[in-house]
């Protein structure tokens, strides 16, 4: 439906009380029920009704069964493997076919059963309006793939339709005024402004979206503040890291800060990977864009936001040619980096009681050339060169070169252990008080695969316990900032 056609017109945004969900809200056109559920109770404390539409429900739909789909030829193909040797570990968890028509019952049955959750049926005007703006190529019509204007697939006909229902839904209910639209997608602004509707807000993601419905104000963090964050926010990710000896399920407790990927992930471009999951995370490459609000009475908490950088393995479904069908296969990588945007409740003493991912995180290859071993720590040593710590690049040279440098501060000591070095390896420990920081340098082809895929490995082991921090891209910095910190309060 072109703007100058559209009955739908509007003029006035207003209050809030309308939220329309896309397919892309949780990542990959996945559906993540608890996580509906928990933002359907917020909204609900603040009088917003929560929109489905039935094309949405049936994308979530298609894309869970295909998860489920891999998952079961996965279990399938390891129980013939296992048949062999007469291992009957899979008996008992066999996985029955299910169609997508008997997954989408399942979910449409789930959602019935939240108070302020209303799902859109599909009209047969929006089906016109989708119709029309795909074949004429009226935004959001456009063509995706093919080498020229000519070519490619012509798409947009879904958004437009959904687009049209959820605004018709709210006009005959409230008239126009009070919707907003969560979604990653730009396409929407399109379809809104194809109908002619000034009145819909489109936010990115659910945490940006109940900043505004809050009425929260942040702020970005800087200095100490920043610091003592950052401590709470590394501390909160180690301290949920498996040990060695854990066979781990999943991301574990970690699951709700990493359970959600885009779709335009970097590192699945090209690929027929879907239902991409993160299964554990490794540790922790860096932690920015820290923001917070005011802070709380003093038996509450107040909101952070930041964006975190992980070392995690990941596992999909994956589409795999068979005697001229397509299968859905198993797919894993480890090594990988998960860029998320994250939100915590934090109390006034930088103590995280809860997070998790507000915005489906990003999915990245690990950097790809090796660090050499002098460049490395040349690197880390102008880094702590220039930290306001003690002690200019000449004297950091000197404490990695194996010699003593002039006027060593009270509290700061080093350990060598230079019989493990190597000329792919270097290892040293900064003590800072009781806090031992050892730092690594790894040029190994075998390390650099287990522990990063392509760059040396900086290890924190002294947050807490046990817990063990590989850190990428940036490490110097970090380990320079760690420093710093620690010596500041030791």
């Amino acid at each position: 439906m072109a703007a100058q056609e559209s009955s739908l017109v509007g003029t006035r945004i207003g209050h809030v009380q309308w939220v329309a969900l896309d397919t892309n809200v949780y990542g990959q056109g996945s559906i993540r029920l608890k996580r509906l559920a928990e933002f359907a109770v917020k909204l609900q404390t603040l009088d917003i009704t929560v929109l489905i539409h039935t094309f949405v429900l049936w994308e979530w739909a298609e894309h869970a069964h295909a998860s489920y789909t891999a998952a079961r030829n996965a279990m399938r193909d390891f129980q013939g493997d296992l048949d062999g040797a007469r291992i009957d570990a899979f008996a008992e968890y066999e996985l029955p076919k299910k169609t997508v028509s008997e997954i989408l019952d399942h979910l449409r049955a789930q959602i019935a059963e939240l108070d302020n959750v209303v799902v859109v049926p599909s009209t047969e005007s929006g089906m016109r309006a989708g119709i029309r703006a795909q074949i004429l190529l009226e935004p959001p019509g456009k063509r995706k793939g093919g080498n020229s204007s000519r070519s490619g697939t012509k798409t947009g006909a879904a958004d437009m339709a959904a687009v049209h229902d959820v605004v018709d839904y709210v006009m005959k209910k409230n008239g126009p005024s009070g919707l907003a639209i969560i979604s990653a997608d730009k396409d929407i602004d399109a379809a809104l402004a194809s109908l002619g509707v000034d009145w819909a807000k489109r936010f990115a993601d659910t945490g940006s979206a109940l900043e505004s419905f809050e009425g929260l104000e942040m702020m970005d963090l800087q200095g100490d503040d920043l610091a003592l964050m950052i401590d709470a926010f590394t501390r909160y990710v180690v301290m949920r890291l498996p040990d060695d000896s854990e066979v781990a399920q999943r991301a574990g407790e970690l699951h709700g800060v990493v359970d959600l990927i885009a779709d335009e992930s970097p590192a699945l471009e090209g690929r027929s990977v879907r239902g991409v999951s993160v299964t554990e995370v490794l540790g922790v490459v860096r932690i920015e864009n820290v923001r917070a609000s005011n802070a709380a009475a003093a038996d509450s908490a107040r909101r952070v936001t930041a964006n975190l950088s992980l070392v995690v393995e990941v596992a999909g479904a994956v589409e795999v040619a068979n005697s001229g069908s397509i299968d859905l296969g198993l797919w894993h990588r480890d090594g990988m980096v998960l860029e998320v945007a994250v939100e915590a409740s934090v109390t006034n003493d930088a103590h995280v009681l809860e997070m998790r991912a507000v915005a489906p995180g990003a999915l990245l290859e690990p950097p790809r050339d090796p660090w050499r071993l002098e460049e490395s720590r040349a690197q880390l040593v102008t880094a702590l060169g220039n930290a306001p710590i003690f002690g200019d690049e000449s004297w950091w040279e000197e404490v990695f070169t194996d010699s003593v440098p002039d006027d060593v501060p009270s509290g700061f000591d080093w350990l060598r252990n230079d019989f493990l070095d190597t000329d792919e390896r270097y290892e040293i420990t900064l003590v800072i008080g009781d806090l031992e920081l050892p730092v690594s340098i790894n040029e190994d082809a075998y390390e650099l695969a287990h522990h990063g895929g392509g760059s040396f490995a900086i290890t924190a082991d002294a947050t807490v316990p046990g817990g063990i921090v590989r850190m990428l891209e940036g490490a110097p910095a970090v380990t320079a900032e760690l420093v710093r910190r620690w010596y500041l309060r030791k």
